[in-house]
């Protein structure tokens, strides 16, 4: 079993990560914005973040900068519905494992997702 944090100011978007990782065995913590999410991080430390590509108080780039800074074992995935080629890399460089153009079809990529990431050695950030 994995935990799990969910990372979206949005009600809906917490509430449909949380119920997608329903059918599965992990943990599942929830955050409204960065500033909560890093309190959460720092007490839980998880093994898997999925963030929205729009956060509050912290952008996206800061929460993946933090998190990778802290040098936890932590899998990143970022989600978002206006991804350019130029923002998927730019989030991959700065140490997402994943990221995941919204709405998908079901809830698979972001299953097949969370599970690779928190199978997988993590990400080794040098930048």
């Amino acid at each position: 079993m994995a935990t799990v944090l969910i990372i979206d100011d949005s009600h809906l978007g917490r509430t449909h990560a949380s119920i997608a990782l329903r059918g599965t065995p992990h943990r599942v913590l929830i955050a409204r914005d960065g500033i909560e999410a890093l309190a959460i991080f720092d007490e839980d430390m998880p093994d898997c973040v999925v963030l929205n590509q729009h956060t509050l108080a912290l952008s996206t780039e800061e929460l993946i900068d933090r998190i990778r800074a802290k040098s936890a074992p932590t899998g990143v995935i970022v989600r978002g519905t206006a991804l350019t080629d130029q923002s998927k890399n730019a989030y991959r460089t700065r140490g997402a494992d994943a990221v995941l153009s919204a709405p998908q079809q079901g809830d698979t990529d972001l299953l097949n997702a969370i599970e690779t990431c928190v199978a997988q050695e993590p990400f080794s950030h040098t930048g």
